[in-house]
């Protein structure tokens, strides 16, 4: 008998071929786990591809992440960037959470002063992880920028931007406000924020 996975790949199926294209995403996640199928990378890209040129941002997301892994194809950081790029400047977030991993991953396709409009949008969107990294951009060569993005990303709890915060507090001269902020970040791993904490108290 059919179960309620197979049954649920199957309205994913027709919705996305009736050119639904949020069935496409759906369906494309099923193919790539192997959800009420076997696991399909090459037809889980092909959905999302048919997703992204519906102009769906979260397929157009979907889409750059199979290129980013190398799900149903190559690797392709450069695609991957345009498709996480298209989707994080229309509001989707975790097309901003993969473009920021991306950056990270040292792409070299891209330098660093590209990268600050493309993260404005995505920190602007709602992207926490956007904010923090924008905020290591800016620091150098706009500190009140900086504080500003990686405050957002402190106030979402992300620790890359307490530290950044603490960081500056520490810089202006206000150790007692920077130490609660940096331990914070250092107590959930945050290696620079260790290791500024771990200099003042030394």
């Amino acid at each position: 008998t059919e179960t309620a996975v197979e049954a649920a790949l199957g309205v994913f199926r027709a919705t996305c071929e009736r050119g639904e294209p949020w069935g496409c995403v759906n369906a494309g996640k099923a193919y790539q786990i192997g959800a009420g199928t076997p696991v399909d990378p090459n037809e889980a890209r092909n959905r999302y591809q048919a997703a992204c040129d519906a102009e769906l941002p979260a397929g157009c997301g979907a889409l750059g992440l199979a290129q980013h892994l190398g799900v149903g194809g190559a690797k392709d950081a450069t695609a991957a960037l345009q498709h996480y790029q298209g989707a994080c400047t229309q509001g989707y977030l975790p097309a901003c959470e993969n473009l920021v991993a991306l950056f990270e991953e040292g792409l070299t396709s891209i330098q660093e002063a590209p990268r600050i409009p493309l993260l404005r949008d995505g920190c602007a969107s709602g992207s926490a992880a956007a904010c923090g990294h924008l905020g290591d951009l800016l620091y150098a060569v706009d500190p009140d920028a900086a504080l500003a993005a990686h405050q957002t990303a402190c106030d979402a709890k992300l620790a890359r931007g307490c530290r950044g915060v603490g960081v500056r507090k520490l810089a202006t001269g206000d150790t007692a406000a920077a130490l609660p902020l940096l331990q914070g970040a250092c107590d959930v791993g945050e290696a620079k924020a260790c290791e500024v904490w771990g200099g003042i108290l030394a």
